[in-house]
């Protein structure tokens, strides 16, 4: 049977959207219940509806842009080219489109020397790939430095204001990541986190996804 999510549920997903570290006292002070209760809430979440709670980074502060790239191609490499894109770190999403003749993806290169290596030279390479068309995404309207467009209005307003985690102090610079900062953060994005009661930083295991923006149903910590 479908997972039945109640306001408590709902109320409980949004605040992990909101703050991925916030502790389960802060989040039961806020809504009026119990820590146990959030605490059962939570792991009932985790095995009935596969919440999990992962980390990601804030790309904007690493100066990295967002590129949407529309790939046409023959249907018999369709498949095999999307699952080669969704393999790489800095892939977001993939699909395909025009009745598998296309690849549409979202991503995030973390360098130029990579955006210029995938873009201008192993795709335009690759056999079987008709045509690529890259568009730099200039501004995002709507969804934050997560791009995370929340479904969840559970929470009241002074609730959600109470839950919200301070905003980062603007960078003066680009942070500059180097290969083990790297091999860290991937580390940080697939833990899982065994005991959240005395998690300080990232987790999870887990369907429901809540991006954490913590300074996103999946819950993602940064």
């Amino acid at each position: 049977m479908p997972q039945t999510l109640d306001v408590l549920d709902l109320k409980l997903l949004q605040a992990l959207e909101l703050d991925g570290r916030a502790p389960f006292s802060r989040i039961a002070q806020v809504l009026g219940v119990s820590d146990q209760t959030v605490a059962r809430r939570f792991r009932r979440l985790r095995t009935t509806a596969r919440l999990r709670v992962t980390g990601m980074t804030d790309d904007s502060r690493l100066g990295r842009a967002g590129w949407i790239v529309r790939l046409g191609c023959t249907p018999d490499v369709a498949v095999r080219l999307a699952s080669a894109l969704a393999r790489r770190p800095d892939t977001q999403y993939v699909d395909l489109v025009s009745g598998g003749t296309e690849v549409l993806c979202a991503m995030r290169p973390r360098s130029r020397q990579e955006r210029d290596e995938l873009l201008l030279e192993r795709l335009q390479r690759t056999p079987r790939v008709t045509s690529v068309s890259a568009h730099c995404i200039l501004h995002s309207f709507y969804g934050g430095p997560f791009g995370w467009l929340r479904k969840t209005s559970a929470l009241e307003p002074d609730e959600e204001a109470a839950l919200r985690a301070p905003a980062a102090a603007p960078a003066a610079a680009p942070v500059v990541l180097d290969a083990a900062d790297e091999a860290l953060l991937g580390a940080f994005t697939n833990v899982v986190d065994l005991d959240r009661t005395t998690a300080t930083g990232f987790s999870l295991s887990g369907g429901r996804t809540v991006r954490g923006g913590s300074t996103g149903r999946t819950g993602r910590r940064r």
